[in-house]
């Protein structure tokens, strides 16, 4: 979103974009990642504790889905009380996430855990949140090098 200045009666606007569009443009779609990585690990752990739990049915997360819902879902007005806030880096709420309920292999126990694969699982996801944190931790330090280089 950008803003249209009148420095005078008859200039030519002067168009003004917000910060966070010319540095920061993935910041909010990095954050998104990081929760929804966060909470999936939640889900893969509670798997693995209850895997000796008669009847536990196996929960998981699906990323890809819960991403593209919090892409699509509309960013919430703030009440800005100086021109300079970033409004547009606060969401509604968390994001919404697609739980996914295992009913498939169930033991004799009625247990749906497959450890091995939760396992597998729970490695892949924690390979992926912490790719997604090197890249956002190189974001700031961008930023960062881009604030010195100024002085």
């Amino acid at each position: 979103m950008a803003l249209r200045l009148h420095l005078r009666s008859r200039a030519k606007p002067i168009l003004i974009m917000n910060v966070h569009q010319l540095l920061l443009p993935n910041l909010p779609t990095m954050q998104r990642a990081l929760t929804l990585r966060s909470a999936r690990q939640d889900l893969l752990s509670q798997n693995l504790a209850n895997a000796a739990t008669p009847n536990y049915q196996a929960v998981d997360l699906d990323f890809e889905a819960s991403m593209r819902a919090a892409e699509q879902r509309p960013v919430a007005p703030m009440a800005a009380t100086d021109p300079g806030h970033l409004s547009e880096f606060q969401e509604s709420g968390s994001p919404p996430v697609e739980i996914v309920t295992s009913v498939t292999g169930a033991g004799l126990d009625g247990n749906t855990v497959d450890v091995e694969e939760a396992m597998g699982t729970l490695s892949e996801n924690t390979i992926l949140y912490g790719a997604t944190a090197q890249i956002t931790a190189g974001i700031f330090t961008n930023l960062l090098q881009a604030i010195r280089e100024g002085r």
